[in-house]
């Protein structure tokens, strides 16, 4: 179920790169890659009050954040002065990365499949801190069906 759900969350995306910020040693740090690597990510549940679906989740380990540092991931600063400018941490991220590409940042809740979190030089980029919720079984179906539409 898992690979079947990795893949057709790849299918769908209207991504075309992702900015991925991590927590090291109380460092935050941003990497943008071209995709989403499936050993990054694990399925998980929501909880019952949300329907118990299916899930998947980013899930970087250490081995993991240091290879993206390798690669060069930029460190951005103290992970806590980054989450104090939001209470959300995903916001908090997200508003950093967008606000340092020259843009307004505004909380929305438009679809993966539809849209990413930001647009720079022609390119959708999603911004996803570490542990992030990606999406659920339920909205991976309703992004197929958009794309058998569309």
């Amino acid at each position: 179920m898992f690979n079947t759900m990795f893949a057709n969350y790849v299918a769908t995306s209207a991504a075309m790169a992702y900015i991925v910020g991590f927590n090291l040693n109380g460092r935050a740090y941003m990497a943008t890659v071209k995709e989403l690597m499936q050993e990054w990510v694990h399925m998980d549940r929501e909880s019952k009050q949300n329907g118990g679906t299916a899930k998947l989740r980013m899930a970087l380990n250490n081995k993991q954040k240091v290879a993206l540092i390798e690669a060069g991931a930029v460190e951005i600063g103290a992970t806590a002065d980054l989450l104090a400018l939001h209470k959300n941490k995903g916001c908090a991220f997200e508003k950093y990365v967008t606000e340092k590409a020259g843009q307004t940042w505004t909380k929305d809740s438009v679809p993966y499949y539809l849209d990413g979190d930001l647009t720079v030089d022609g390119v959708k980029y999603q911004i996803k801190w570490e542990n992030a919720s990606l999406t659920n079984e339920k909205v991976i179906a309703a992004a197929l069906e958009w794309k058998l539409a569309h």
